[in-house]
């Protein structure tokens, strides 16, 4: 682990899990995630994959194309693994707590 001092303090701020109907298969986004860095917020997805969790950064589509394109990225690693650690033990956390409907069956 890197000894890196960030200038700003880093947070999770909101988890909003999706309902569990919206990924029937297992797959996809399970909950958006509001990350917070000094003054800068990010609006962020959790993304159920085949190898587990992961922190998604906000994209957009280019019509034209299809291709995709980053619209925020962290390019610290460091930062990116914290935040992603961070993002996921609160999601776990806060699906604990959750309404029936939230958690599948």
């Amino acid at each position: 682990m890197h000894n890196t001092i960030y200038p700003h303090p880093y947070q999770i701020q909101k988890i909003s899990p999706f309902p569990a109907d919206n990924n029937s298969d297992g797959k996809g986004a399970v909950a958006g995630v509001l990350l917070r860095y000094g003054p800068v917020s990010i609006r962020a997805k959790l993304v159920q994959s085949e190898k587990g969790l992961f922190l998604s950064m906000p994209r957009r589509k280019i019509e034209s194309s299809g291709d995709y394109i980053n619209v925020a990225f962290i390019t610290d690693r460091t930062l990116l693994e914290t935040l992603e650690a961070l993002a996921i033990s609160e999601y776990h956390k806060t699906m604990l707590g959750a309404p029936a409907e939230l958690v599948a069956a």
